[in-house]
């Protein structure tokens, strides 16, 4: 019941350069579209290890005070991580078909689709008020509601890979991953890096 053929490209998908450090340069999508959609192209692409650096801001801990420059301050750090100018691209087209061609149709189908909201594509001009303003107003139509608020400390850094190995094959409706895919999942879960200074 998913849509075929397996690459197929969406002109409606858009794919803008951006001006960061890297060891490639900054490209243009037009110039490597051809690379970036061709499966045996993927299958063979050698990835670069990606650049880390960690990224302070300051956030206000919650207390009892009601006066926001009587509350004391939290230093938050976030480890992020970035991939080269073609691996960007190649990430975003394959994130996009999976969100796409299969995903998106899977969540519908389980009747979960205003439940998984993070990193969906199918959910454009929304942003995290706009989701935020719907469940409150869901929640005030209610006689009764139980909220469960969860905050997944390095989420993406505990990933069992054998568990998310099979649910992209789930996803994608194959009992194997095609070499393309099976590429980029080697690519997200054995990847080197270089911290950026």
């Amino acid at each position: 019941f998913y849509p075929s053929p397996l690459h197929k490209w969406d002109e409606n998908m858009k794919y803008y350069s951006k001006n960061y450090l890297h060891f490639d340069k900054r490209i243009r999508f037009d110039t490597v579209k051809n690379y970036v959609t061709s499966p045996s192209k993927i299958a063979n692409h050698s990835f670069l290890p990606l650049i880390h650096y960690v990224h302070s801001f300051e956030k206000y801990k919650k207390i009892d005070s009601t006066e926001k420059n009587n509350r004391p301050i939290k230093v938050k750090k976030r480890s992020i991580k970035y991939a080269g100018h073609l691996d960007n691209y190649i990430y975003k087209y394959y994130a996009d078909y999976l969100n796409n061609h299969y995903y998106n149709h899977i969540c519908k189908e389980l009747g979960i689709d205003n439940c998984v909201i993070a990193y969906r594509n199918n959910k454009s001009g929304k942003s995290n008020i706009d989701f935020a303003a719907d469940i409150i107003n869901q929640i005030v139509n209610k006689k009764e509601a139980y909220i469960f608020i969860g905050d997944f400390t390095n989420y993406f850094d505990r990933i069992d890979h054998l568990i998310l190995k099979e649910n992209i094959k789930r996803v994608l409706n194959v009992s194997k991953l095609p070499s393309d895919w099976f590429n980029i999942y080697k690519s997200i879960t054995k990847y080197g890096y270089y911290d950026k200074d």
